[in-house]
């Protein structure tokens, strides 16, 4: 699970979680917000650097 702060790559950047993945509206799939990216993301998508 990714949570504020963890360090990613999505599209081919890397950039920062600014919050806790959380379920969409409850119960749709679970999004994330990326420093740099408008609106949510889904959390599947964003590879998580362990550096």
């Amino acid at each position: 699970m990714l949570q504020k702060g963890d360090k990613v790559e999505y599209d081919g950047v890397q950039t920062v979680c600014e919050c806790d993945e959380f379920k969409f509206l409850g119960s749709g799939p679970s999004v994330v917000v990326l420093e740099g990216f408008d609106g949510w993301i889904n959390a599947e998508l964003p590879k998580k650097l362990n550096h």
